[in-house]
């Protein structure tokens, strides 16, 4: 509450006492008031003449303890206006009084009246024009015995029923006091609204969100400029100004758009009632987000991808990429800050989707990114190129009814092995026979045929497909298998010496 009331008993007569009041709210903030003092007035003394003596068994007992509460009665209501009412009433015994009243029956406010009487009569003021009121009485006797009325009701009137009730009124004074009544119940409006829960949230690149709360309901207002801008040494620092609502609310919120990216700015929220009076909240500043990454494929092909893209500031350029088909995720990039960036990946899977991401950390380690992009690999079309192609024959060791035939070749792309072939001389593309990995992929390719029989002619084709099944084959070509002795190793040691130059040191 915000009146109290403390019946001090059993104090002595003609006795100075000094006394302090404590108040504690409920954030448990405490006041002290200074210190006071009272004194107790004589008691009224009747001296009766006897001839008997009195002794201390034979004196008057005290005067029993009032323990009977105040009884409250012949309630008013009276000078209802738009924002304001009297409420009087009396009690039996002198007593202090309160009216708790509000708009329903957990009243909420308080007003009171300290004197000790038996006849009361408290305004109450700031109500709302044209609204249901509950109120009850507490009154409340110097031996602390209390008694609360029953709850009742009264609603006030609108403003245009007071005004009209202002222009019946005969007597100037009447008119006057009426009138200094409505300003006084509205000057509460006139105090600022008071401002807190202020919010910054959502912020990108070029926008935020700013949300606040007030006491009472209000129209918002939101000041704001860039950090290059503001300037503490006027009386209106900021460059611009937005409203919360067309109507009064006890919540506000303002979103800003079109801000510089990276950019620093200040923001004042305010409110008001009336535009005279209105309350601001402390400077508040944040920073926008860095631009995001826009990052542009400049070249494309089947096994590569080239990303490019500029940044307002230098920081360093990565790209890292993930198979969409496998899931594997790899990076590539360069350390070196710069503010225009390009990045080549390489040895990738042709008609296959990336997702690409591109960013890089500036100065004060701070990440600079964009959104995530896709991009789908060129199918390649194209098929491997065969060349180097050796066709080496060997008896095996004992075994002169057996020969091994060693076929090698290369392509510029990695591609599978396959050795097409048949026996006898005779025309066409299409051979019996067939030898080789279909499923491993090289560009450096060794076949050994071991079918072959001495002394015979045989026909031969070489057929390489890459990952994009593209075909390539080579001619057909006839033989006639040797009849000299010459191990399979050695043949195999003289053709990868002749082709990779890494066994010069082998001997046969």
């Amino acid at each position: 509450s915000i009146y109290h009331a403390v019946v001090l008993n059993n104090l002595s007569q003609n006795t100075t006492y000094y006394y302090r009041v404590k108040s504690m709210d409920a954030a448990d903030n405490l006041a002290v008031s200074e210190e006071k003092q009272f004194t107790t007035k004589d008691v009224d003394q009747v001296i009766i003449s006897t001839p008997a003596v009195v002794t201390p068994s034979s004196a008057p007992p005290p005067p029993p303890k009032d323990t009977t509460p105040p009884t409250i009665s012949n309630i008013e209501v009276s000078n209802i206006g738009a924002f304001n009412a009297t409420i009087s009433f009396e009690v039996n015994e002198p007593a202090i009084a309160f009216v708790y009243y509000g708009r329903d029956t957990n009243y909420g406010n308080v007003a009171g009246s300290p004197e000790f009487s038996t006849k009361h009569e408290i305004k109450l003021s700031n109500l709302k024009m044209g609204t249901d009121y509950h109120f009850k009485i507490k009154a409340q006797d110097k031996e602390d015995n209390s008694s609360y009325s029953t709850d009742k009701t009264f609603t006030t009137k609108y403003a245009a029923e007071a005004l009209n009730e202002l222009v019946t009124l005969e007597n100037a004074s009447q008119f006057q006091e009426q009138l200094e009544g409505i300003i006084e119940s509205v000057m509460p409006s006139l105090v600022p609204p008071v401002i807190s829960n202020v919010e910054i949230s959502d912020i990108t690149e070029n926008s935020a969100v700013v949300t606040w709360h007030t006491n009472v309901p209000a129209y918002g207002v939101l000041a704001y400029a860039a950090d290059k801008d503001y300037n503490n040494s006027k009386e209106n620092p900021y460059t611009a100004e937005l409203n919360s609502g067309t109507t009064k609310s006890r919540t506000h919120k303002v979103e800003l758009t079109n801000l510089s990216p990276a950019t620093i700015y200040h923001i004042q929220a305010k409110a008001f009632v009336i535009p005279g009076a209105v309350g601001k909240y402390k400077d508040i500043t944040f920073t926008t987000k860095a631009s995001k990454i826009k990052p542009q494929i400049s070249k494309l092909t089947n096994t590569e991808i080239e990303v490019r893209w500029v940044t307002d500031r230098e920081t360093s350029s990565f790209v890292e990429y993930k198979d969409m088909r496998t899931g594997k995720v790899a990076r590539s990039g360069d350390e070196a800050k710069t503010k225009s960036h390009l990045v080549l990946l390489q040895n990738l899977t042709p008609d296959t989707n990336y997702a690409i991401r591109a960013f890089g950390y500036d100065d004060n380690n701070t990440i600079v990114e964009g959104d995530s992009i896709t991009v789908r690999t060129k199918k390649d079309i194209t098929p491997p190129t065969i060349s180097n192609i050796r066709i080496d024959n060997a008896l095996l060791p004992g075994r002169n009814d057996k020969l091994q035939t060693v076929v090698s070749w290369r392509t510029n792309e990695p591609a599978n092995s396959l050795v097409y072939f048949e026996e006898g001389v005779g025309v066409g593309e299409d051979l019996k026979n067939k030898t080789g990995q279909d499923k491993e992929f090289t560009t450096d390719h060794i076949v050994i045929i071991t079918s072959f029989k001495p002394s015979t002619v045989y026909r031969i084709k070489i057929v390489s497909a890459d990952e994009s099944d593209n075909i390539s084959a080579s001619p057909v070509r006839t033989i006639l298998t040797p009849r000299a002795a010459e191990s399979v190793f050695d043949i195999i040691s003289r053709n990868l010496q002749e082709t990779f130059g890494f066994l010069k040191n082998i001997k046969r």
